[in-house]
């Protein structure tokens, strides 16, 4: 099967360098590069245009944030199979062949793994994340990394585009709309390398509120959702 790779960008120079040459180095021979960027105005387009090498569809003009340039990238894809890689994102060379490994036995599901968050500076490990997705736990979030998913492109055109009024939890309000539609989360063995971005506490409690908007929209809310949402929110102000 064909695979789409996905790079959204916007003043992504410093580190979409490392990024693209983990797409260049895949051992998956059968893929292509979709790179949509927001109008940059470093040398991000520069980079792009030199390094892509993974049969590159490039588009750069402004947009409505990351899920309106997902959008656009999947309305560029022609693969059979969708994954993301974001700038601040690197893989190992076999990273796709582990991933499709589960996936052609699980074209219906939502194939998830795991990630490593590294420093920004130096690369040093930071921690670990077993994706592991529990329906039951839902309130809290579905305890995988949207960067780490690979997707049948028929999927997206069943469950839909992203959904652009959101700005931090549209993948998550993906993700909830598939899962209503009856779509199975299956866990492989690929791990993302991913750059900790020092999200801030306000941040973290932002991310959760729209969370908390996206379970309400997919009739998946309860009292539990918003005891950890009041929760998240009083620790932030203490802090």
């Amino acid at each position: 099967m064909k695979v789409s790779v996905i790079t959204v960008s916007y003043n992504s120079q410093e580190f979409i360098f490392d990024s693209i040459n983990s797409v260049n180095n895949q051992t998956y021979e059968n893929l292509e590069h979709v790179i949509v960027d927001g109008g940059s105005s470093d040398n991000t387009m520069d980079i792009v245009y030199k390094l892509a090498k993974r049969k590159p569809i490039i588009l750069s003009e402004s947009d409505n944030g990351i899920y309106d340039a997902w959008n656009k990238a999947l309305s560029l894809a022609t693969g059979d199979v969708i994954c993301f890689c974001n700038t601040d994102d690197f893989w190992p060379e076999d990273y796709i062949e582990v991933a499709m490994k589960t996936l052609i036995s699980n074209e219906d599901s939502v194939v998830y793994g795991d990630v490593v968050m590294v420093s920004r500076e130096n690369l040093i490990k930071s921690s670990k994340e077993v994706g592991y997705y529990c329906e039951k736990n839902i309130y809290r979030g579905f305890n995988f990394r949207t960067t780490s998913i690979f997707v049948s492109k028929s999927i997206f055109d069943f469950v839909g585009l992203f959904d652009v009024s959101f700005k931090i939890a549209g993948d998550s309000d993906w993700l909830l709309r598939a899962k209503n539609k009856g779509i199975c989360f299956t866990h492989a063995n690929h791990t993302v390398y991913m750059r900790d971005g020092g999200i801030s506490n306000e941040y973290e409690s932002t991310a959760f509120k729209e969370y908390i908007r996206a379970l309400s929209k997919n009739n998946c809310a309860n009292l539990k959702s918003y005891y950890v949402f009041f929760k998240k929110l009083i620790k932030s102000l203490i802090r």
